[in-house]
């Protein structure tokens, strides 16, 4: 009977706009009912987007720290094959140059990464990037650096050193003016930049964690509004809600990321994660409307 009434209380008290953030943040894992009560009333969507975008920015900068060793040494590894083949690297206007003489295309493969070293020319091979292992790579010209990335069979190529940025890479390096660099600088320079780059890479891994945070959003406001007309009342409470069923799956895929599950990315197991909080949603609230019609039924 006493859990009966603290329950009924609780109900009370979200109407009511009574119940502080910090105990429906404790509802969420406990009695997410009773958040869902809260947070359709009060519609403080705003602060659990605030705390979304910060548990992303935590696990961007965790991740970030806990890969950057390893990360460090890939760069260099990478690095090293690339400048074994090529020999002493430098830029002659404005296009890099190597020392030794190699016949186009080469392929390096370590680390899940792969560097396609290419004529300027030459087309890049989308089709054996869409059925290799590797999911990410450079392609190294002599007029320009790309870097692409595999989603699916999906494969989108981004831009990192355009032509008219060569020259300046040159000086960067030391390099430019026909002075070569050696290949066990070019791996000292390439640790460095990539140690210098972490506050990037955490940024990265932050825009990784949240974007399936927006797609879940996204999804569970639009059926909601298609099929439950009577959320078109209340938009703000409905986005305050989703957003708040989002803060344990984000918790929990972000610890579980850390794990690296082979064959399991942060998406995956945000989405299940995901998938099985609204299952545990819905066994919560079927046993709170249970509880709830339980002194009516003994009255009667």
């Amino acid at each position: 009977m006493h859990n009966e009434d603290s329950v009924k209380n609780a109900d009370e008290q979200s109407l009511m706009g009574r119940v502080p953030y910090r105990q429906v943040l404790l509802a969420l894992f406990l009695r997410p009912y009773i958040a869902f009560l809260t947070e359709r009333e009060q519609r403080r969507w705003g602060k659990a987007l605030l705390l979304l975008l910060v548990l992303a920015l935590l696990g961007g900068v965790g991740r970030m720290l806990f890969k950057l060793p390893d990360t460090v040494a890939l760069a260099g590894n990478l690095t090293g094959k690339v400048a074994a083949l090529l020999g002493e690297l430098w830029v002659d206007d404005g296009r890099l140059c190597w020392s030794e003489d190699v016949e186009l295309p080469q392929v390096i493969a370590t680390g899940g990464w792969r560097v396609d070293i290419l004529a300027p020319d030459a087309e890049p091979p989308t089709l054996a990037w869409r059925s290799g292992r590797e999911e990410h790579g450079l392609i190294l010209r002599s007029n320009r650096i790309d870097m692409w990335v595999r989603e699916g069979k999906r494969v989108q190529t981004v831009a990192v050193l355009p032509p008219e940025k060569i020259s300046a890479l040159g000086e960067s390096l030391g390099a430019g003016g026909g002075k070569r660099l050696a290949p066990g600088e070019l791996v000292t320079y390439a640790r460095v930049m990539t140690f210098l780059m972490s506050p990037f890479i955490a940024l990265l891994y932050t825009l990784v964690l949240i974007k399936p945070v927006f797609i879940c959003v996204l999804i569970f406001v639009v059926t909601s509004l298609l099929f439950h007309p009577e959320w078109r009342i209340s938009p703000s409470g409905l986005l305050a809600v989703s957003l708040n069923f989002c803060i344990p799956p984000l918790l929990t895929g972000i610890v579980y990321s850390f794990l690296d599950l082979p064959g399991w990315d942060f998406q995956s197991i945000f989405m299940l994660v995901f998938l099985i909080y609204l299952l545990f949603v819905f066994w919560d609230t079927r046993s709170f409307l249970r509880e709830a019609s339980r002194p009516e039924q003994d009255d009667f």
